[in-house]
């Protein structure tokens, strides 16, 4: 299953959980507006059971409605969701050659899917369907009669219907706070430097199979012929080869031992990536030579095998100590070489942004021969517009040559947050949707609240209120429940902060800039749906208001 699911197994996880939230918030949502819907019909319910109607018989028909409701909304879900598959499908991380992710060409909506939708819909149609129709049977009769030319409601059902609400925001505020990391994860890794300039960079990857170029002498003579003929296309500045190109998931090591240094000075055999380049290659990239030299064309076979690190390794293997003269022991075939370290480059990400830097350990390609061969070249222009040019000259040497892959280095820099970028899309979606759950809710609670308290609102005013002091009441009203779900959902959230750690990047779970801007946002859609109903009370007429029935 880990080698199905691999690098997405965490982000599916993430976005089922969140698709829970949101389906709980509306559920919540919906069962609150069943509620008002069982206050409004209390004269109805009590009439029934006057005249003979058992409990166990209306809770019936509140849930057969209840599931009316619920198989109406799963149906059009069934058909949303095969609108989303295409814009899914569009945003998915298909082509992300450094990270393990199954291929998805389709997102069927096929049995298994149809069976969990349908389980899931009844499902949430009996729980919260249920909590609704047991309030309706719960009322005396006699008492629902003589208030039902009022359309009062019990204190129960007003306390239910402000914990439906006060959870609408707790939840709200969970899945809003994670989308706030998600979003400052993103912006973390998009300031993440790579080590290596990937704008105006083309990389073309190809490998020279062992039974069309079985001696090193073929080898070394396409790579020589490619990088001539490239190197004279138009707009081309720089032109290298590397066998392990940054970023497209290919990648070796090589043990080594150190001259001078035991295996006991480390905790483990020295290991690095193993790298092999042509001259030219950190200028073409972009990546800086920090100390001592690159190498040159008087770099090959038969003069001093040479190597050049990077800043990991020198780090991890010679501390504080300067590695340029250092001599290296490498087990190549057929027995161990020495190799003299000449320099030291910056480290490069070539795994993407959220990964660690790897040990490098870059020697010529003229002193070792490889068959995997990433031509990169560097263009005063689009690099797009020179793919068919540098393909072609490929093909002029070798017509039967495939191209493992083509694609500028900017692209594929960008593919490597791919994942990250599509996860933090859908669960913004997400919170964004929760958030207009919420502010519904509420909203649909404070109205309901206006028309059951438009007598006591027209004796206010009849009394001297003024409008001012109303509105301040209703809004109060409605915040407070808004504030007690922030506090909830604020402590879960802190709470369930280490479930996502896995997650974020560059931020705290618990970040306080993310809390207090969700806080802020969530306050801010709270006062909006509060002040609408809350206006539209002070606009009543005393008159009227004390006449309503």
């Amino acid at each position: 299953r880990k080698e199905i699911a691999g690098d997405i197994e965490k982000p599916l996880l993430a976005l089922f959980a969140a698709v829970g939230l949101v389906l709980l918030i509306a559920c919540v949502n919906i069962a609150g507006l069943l509620l008002a819907r069982v206050a409004s019909r209390r004269g109805e319910i009590s009439i029934r059971a006057a005249i003979g109607a058992s409990r166990g018989r209306l809770v019936q028909q509140f849930l057969c409605e209840s599931l009316l409701l619920s198989l109406i909304g799963g149906l059009l879900g069934i058909g949303l969701a095969r609108l989303s598959a295409q814009f899914l499908l569009a945003i998915f991380p298909n082509a992300v050659a450094n990270v393990s992710i199954p291929k998805i060409e389709a997102i069927p909506i096929n049995a298994p899917v149809l069976w969990f939708s349908l389980g899931a819909t009844l499902l949430t149609a009996l729980l919260f369907g249920a909590l609704p129709a047991l309030h309706a049977t719960r009322a005396d009769a006699n008492e629902a009669l003589r208030e039902s030319g009022r359309g009062l409601v019990s204190p129960s059902q007003s306390s239910t219907r402000r914990a439906l609400v006060t959870a609408e925001f707790a939840l709200s505020l969970v899945l809003l706070s994670a989308a706030g990391l998600m979003v400052e994860s993103l912006r973390h890794v998009y300031q993440q430097d790579l080590g290596f300039r990937p704008e105006h960079v083309l990389a073309l990857e190809v490998f020279l199979p062992k039974n069309r170029y079985p001696e090193r002498h073929q080898r070394d003579q396409f790579l020589s012929t490619v990088l001539d003929r490239v190197s004279r296309l138009p707009g081309v500045t720089a032109v290298a080869t590397t066998n392990f190109l940054p970023l497209s998931g290919f990648w070796g090591t090589t043990d080594f031992s150190i001259e001078g240094q035991s295996l006991a000075t480390h905790s483990e055999q020295p290991t690095a990536d193993n790298r092999l380049i042509t001259p030219n290659y950190f200028s073409t990239m972009g990546i800086s030579l920090l100390r001592g030299r690159a190498f040159t064309d008087s770099d090959r076979v038969g003069s001093e095998q040479v190597a050049i690190v990077n800043v990991t390794l020198a780090r991890r293997y010679f501390g504080n100590e300067d590695p340029v003269g250092k001599v290296l022991a490498i087990n190549d075939p057929p027995r161990a070489k020495q190799w003299r370290i000449v320099g030291l480059v910056s480290d490069v990400k070539a795994f993407g942004p959220e990964q660690i830097s790897h040990a490098d350990l870059y020697r010529p390609l003229a002193q070792i021969s490889f068959p995997l061969l990433a031509f990169t070249v560097r263009t005063s222009g689009d690099p797009v517009r020179l793919l068919k040019l540098a393909s072609q000259a490929i093909w002029e040497i070798d017509k039967d040559q495939p191209l493992l892959d083509a694609i500028p280095m900017s692209e594929l820099a960008a593919q490597s947050v791919t994942l990250r970028r599509t996860s933090t899309i859908l669960i913004a979606s997400f919170a964004t949707l929760a958030l207009i759950l919420a502010a519904v809710g509420l909203y649909g609670v404070m109205s309901y609240t206006v028309v059951q308290r438009s007598h006591e609102i027209g004796i206010r005013m009849a009394m001297g209120a003024e409008k001012n002091d109303v509105l301040r009441m209703m809004v109060r009203n409605g915040l407070r429940m808004v504030l007690i779900g922030e506090f909830i959902g604020l402590v879960a959230a802190l709470l369930l902060g280490r479930a996502v750690s896995t997650l974020v990047y560059g931020v705290r779970v618990n970040d306080p800039q993310t809390l207090i801007a969700s806080l802020g946002l969530l306050t801010l859609v709270a006062l909006t749906a509060s002040f609408i109903p809350a206006r539209r009370a002070v606009k009543l007429d005393p008159i009227q208001a004390l006449r309503y029935e």
